[in-house]
């Protein structure tokens, strides 16, 4: 019995001192191991779900912080519906849903993802404008009235039947997008409807104004001496200036003496006197004119008047004295004007009369160009309370160039300053640049119109504006590129393609991040002035700022990529999806590019990315292909042939400073 217990001793103790071994040798380790932790491994889907109809594949992208990404493994809750393989791509096999889920170490990451059946034919259709009919005729208006236009667009049913009208000149009229015509000055002018798929009808608009009748006409000087041979133009003033004037006729009672021409300008031809008169609208006036011998004219050398400045009241009169030297000059009589005939006006007598509260500038001026200036002010006499009337309207600019968004201030000036100085802007096109109340011209989308600021009493004033929504570019063969990336990439234009073949890490992203830098090369380029290339992007910005991982092709990734450069992204739309269509034509219109992803089919056996660049007056797209088996499909294809390609996952965001 003591031997047996002496055993179980025995064996005990060796139990003891193998535990204690074991301690003492475990316990470094797991400090040690405390000291080195194990790095955890994240794992995570870009996208939030996915939507895929039957038969179409996709290619999920992860993000990962290990680097052993190939050790992935995938599943799929339901196979059947939704497949996925060892590259992580999806196809989904039949209606339904299912949980694709990626497993790295210990670390999981799931997405849902829905497959359906599309009826094509169960998609709402989108039905185009094929023709604006304008109801009316010719029109004729009287200055200062309205009219509405009257149109049809056809068919009736189309699917935006928007229209929006231009003015060939808004100083003769303008028109609100809803067809509401205002007459401005006289003349004749085209209005013209489009539709937002291009097509157009026009109408034609005469403006008369309110006749004004002539009272009289003045010749200036009253009466001339010319020395034989010499020539002179006369220089008449109508009363009042804004009088309808009809042509001008002029006569001399002794042609052999003096000869008149039809703009007035008469010429010397033998000694004695003759009187020229000028006559319009039952009117006339004349200038009694001596031809001296040759060599016997004696020249003003010198005018100077009584006063240097005045001041008047309104309603004063004075009058003005000159001398004129020499004494024994040939022609003494003056040619007297104002430079603001609202302020003071002034007769060949030099009588002036103070007209409205003002600055203006008399001006004496003998036949031979001799001058001499008073300055006149005008003050508001305190029984008189009316304000003057506007006489001349003047812009501090006369045209400008803008891009999209771009703004510039436009001020009036209005003449005499005591007149309301309250002007009203007019866009003749507000689809290319608008104006607000005060003056400030915003570009909208590229083309030209005309901003006009227009007097309560009718004076216009117009600025020139030229919209570029983006700079144009040329290849070395001088054709016409829509970016400065497309100049030297597209293969159309025999230049070099980057795609995933010789793009290096940008791998299967390759339709993605070349699209990205097509569009971004429409807004951005560097300190150096040059274009962010598809390996450059890859390289410095979307691996170097860490904006998505080596996968980068859905949305969320491309609205990193484009909010980083500082443009503006919309949401995600459905390509199938009609009035979704209609914002991305808009979005087109204004001169700004769209992102597109299209599913399996017509352009990859996956998934593809693409750009649209541009849309013409046919309603189609430059469609930017970047797949490296098609390096020539850049041009113009049909809306409804990119449409009839996408699938219920398929999705555009639009892009631009404008959204």
């Amino acid at each position: 019995m003591i031997k047996e217990n002496r055993k179980y001793i025995i064996i005990a103790s060796i139990f003891i001192v193998i535990a204690v071994v074991l301690i003492i040798i475990l316990i470094p380790k797991k400090e040690k191991e405390v000291d080195n932790p194990v790095e955890e491994v994240t794992i995570s889907f870009v996208d939030e779900y996915v939507s895929l109809i039957v038969g179409e594949e996709y290619e999920l992208e992860i993000e990962c912080t290990s680097q052993n990404k190939e050790n992935i493994l995938f599943s799929s809750t339901n196979p059947d519906i939704v497949s996925v393989d060892d590259k992580g791509i999806i196809k989904a096999l039949k209606e339904g849903e299912s949980i694709v889920s990626a497993t790295l170490d210990n670390s999981k990451a799931e997405i849902k993802v829905t497959s359906e059946i599309v009826n094509v034919d169960e998609e709402i259709p989108y039905i185009e404008v094929e023709e604006i009919k304008i109801l009316d005729n010719q029109i004729n208006l009287k200055s200062g009235k309205t009219y509405t236009i009257t149109t049809k667009v056809l068919p009736e049913n189309a699917t935006n039947p928007k229209v929006i009208w231009e003015t060939n000149d808004t100083r003769v009229a303008t028109v609100t997008d809803d067809g509401l015509v205002m007459a401005r000055t006289s003349g004749t002018t085209t209005l013209t409807a489009y539709s937002l798929n291009g097509k157009s009808a026009s109408i034609e608009v005469n403006v008369e104004s309110p006749t004004i009748s002539l009272s009289s006409i003045l010749f200036s000087p009253n009466s001339l001496s010319l020395e034989k041979g010499d020539t002179y133009q006369t220089r008449i003033s109508f009363i009042p200036a804004n009088a309808n004037i009809g042509k001008v006729t002029y006569s001399s009672t002794n042609s052999s003496i003096v000869r008149v021409s039809n703009s007035g300008l008469i010429e010397a031809v033998a000694a004695g006197s003759a009187t020229i008169t000028a006559s319009v609208n039952g009117k006339s006036a004349s200038i009694e004119v001596t031809v001296i011998a040759k060599n016997t004219l004696v020249d003003v050398y010198s005018v100077k008047l009584n006063k240097d400045n005045l001041k008047l009241k309104k309603g004063e009169t004075d009058k003005l004295i000159a001398t004129i030297m020499p004494n024994n000059a040939t022609n003494k009589n003056l040619i007297w004007s104002s430079s603001n005939t609202s302020v003071v006006t002034v007769n060949n007598n030099g009588e002036i009369k103070a007209i409205s509260k003002g600055k203006a500038v008399i001006t004496a001026t003998s036949t031979n160009d001799k001058k001499a200036f008073v300055n006149i002010e005008v003050i508001e006499d305190s029984t008189s309370s009316s304000t003057p009337k506007p006489t001349e309207l003047v812009l501090s600019i006369s045209s400008v160039k803008l891009k999209d968004k771009e703004t510039k201030q436009v001020t009036a000036l209005v003449l005499p300053m005591t007149a309301s100085q309250e002007v009203e802007w007019v866009s003749g096109s507000p689809a290319i640049a608008t104006v607000s109340s005060s003056g400030i011209i915003t570009g909208i989308k590229s083309g030209t119109t005309t901003i006009s600021a227009i007097t309560k009493n009718g004076l216009v004033a117009k600025v020139n504006v030229t919209v570029v929504a983006h700079e144009q570019y040329t290849d070395k063969n001088n054709n016409l590129c829509l970016t400065p990336y497309t100049c030297f990439k597209q293969g159309s234009y025999g230049g070099s393609f980057c795609s995933t073949a010789n793009c290096g890490p940008i791998a299967t992203s390759g339709c993605s991040v070349t699209s990205w830098a097509t569009i971004l090369s429409m807004f951005v380029t560097d300190a150096n002035g040059d274009v962010y290339d598809p390996l450059r992007l890859t390289n410095e910005i979307v691996y170097g700022q860490k904006l998505c991982s080596r996968y980068c092709s859905g949305d969320t990734a491309a609205r990193k990529v484009f909010t980083y450069f500082g443009l503006k992204t919309s949401e995600t739309y459905k390509t199938k999806n009609a009035s979704d269509r209609m914002k991305m034509i808009e979005h087109l219109k204004e001169g700004n590019p769209v992102l597109i992803r299209v599913g399996a089919g017509c352009y990859t056996k996956t998934g593809h990315i693409m750009a649209i660049l541009a849309i013409n007056e046919n309603n189609e797209v430059w469609l930017y292909d970047p797949a490296k088996n098609r390096p020539g499909r850049n041009t113009w294809v049909s809306l409804s042939e990119i449409v009839s390609c996408s699938g219920s996952s398929s999705w555009f965001m639009l892009v631009g400073p404008k959204i």
